[in-house]
């Protein structure tokens, strides 16, 4: 973390020069890739429930709250409040089910993870590294009925995803030109792979710390070590608070509370019966 507290450092001295305008554009793709990962995810719960009428606002507003969580409480919280709520939006469902779409939601996101980590390697811009191995242990059932339709996958879910990506990449685009850090397309992958390789080692909310040490070495070059900290945790506190604001509002639409302790003591408890 003294890699996170000494960019917080940094980035105070560095706020001035912001371009405000780049940034609301970095939040406003940031936002549409949200929205459409919801569009993808409802229709991979749909899926696995045909019999239930699985509507897209309560989906989307699930997957926002744990979108929020997930960026101020580490161990992926997040994931467990969306599963709670959206159990009480689908009657049927089954925990171990909606686990498992989860499961599918991230199949095509390993593939290109993946696929830009190898290109980073092959380009010797990665450190050699040890991740800790995935723990994916779930059960295979009704959570994957969409992947039984190659089509129906590849029209409801993976168009919608990569055209997710594109929003994701092109916000990061315009992350590095709020912070005045050479803008293009290969730098914005590049600054994906940092926060890819920072999702493998979730000991902290968003990857702090993770973030800014892989960041500083794999952007070498592009900008100095105190212009590139600044905009690593310049993105993480904005996209933080984004999170967080429309996470807290899908939160009260949904529930109408903001007590996030009661939501997660309710989501174990729910989760611990399996029902």
């Amino acid at each position: 973390m003294h890699e996170f507290f000494h960019a917080v450092s940094v980035f105070s001295n560095e706020l001035a020069s912001v371009s405000w305008t780049a940034l609301a554009v970095a939040l406003g793709l940031h936002l549409v890739k949200i929205l459409l990962r919801t569009v993808a995810y409802r229709n991979i719960v749909r899926a696995a429930y045909p019999e239930e009428n699985v509507r897209w606002a309560p989906v989307a507003g699930a997957y926002i709250v744990g979108v929020g969580v997930n960026s101020i409480v580490p161990g992926r919280a997040g994931d467990l409040v969306k599963l709670y709520l959206l159990k009480h939006r689908v009657p049927s469902a089954a925990y171990s089910t909606l686990a498992s779409t989860l499961v599918a939601e991230t199949l095509l996101d390993f593939v290109i993870a993946t696929a830009f980590f190898l290109w980073a390697l092959v380009i010797g811009v990665v450190p050699s590294i040890h991740a800790p191995a995935f723990d994916w242990e779930k059960r295979f059932g009704r959570g994957f009925a969409i992947l039984r339709d190659r089509r129906r996958y590849a029209r409801e879910v993976v168009s919608w995803q990569l055209a997710s990506w594109v929003s994701r990449i092109a916000s990061l685009y315009w992350f590095l030109k709020a912070f005045h850090i050479h803008a293009t397309v290969h730098n914005a992958l590049l600054a994906q792979v940092v926060d890819s390789l920072s999702t493998l080692l979730p000991i902290s909310p968003g990857g702090a710390g993770t973030k800014q040490g892989f960041l500083v070495v794999i952007l070498h070059g592009q900008a100095s070590s105190a212009r590139l900290l600044a905009f690593s945790i310049g993105m993480y506190v904005a996209v933080t608070l984004f999170n967080v604001v429309i996470g807290a509002i899908a939160l009260f639409a949904m529930l109408r509370t903001l007590r996030l302790g009661e939501v997660l003591s309710r989501a174990k408890a729910a989760e611990s019966k399996g029902s």
